[in-house]
């Protein structure tokens, strides 16, 4: 249900969260 979709968000956007300051820090 709805917290089965908040989980999935969660896991779809945490690499992106985790790449973006990556990707900065290396292109920088």
């Amino acid at each position: 249900g709805f917290a089965l979709g908040e989980t999935v968000v969660y896991y779809l956007n945490y690499p992106v969260t985790v790449q973006s300051p990556l990707r900065t820090s290396l292109t920088a």
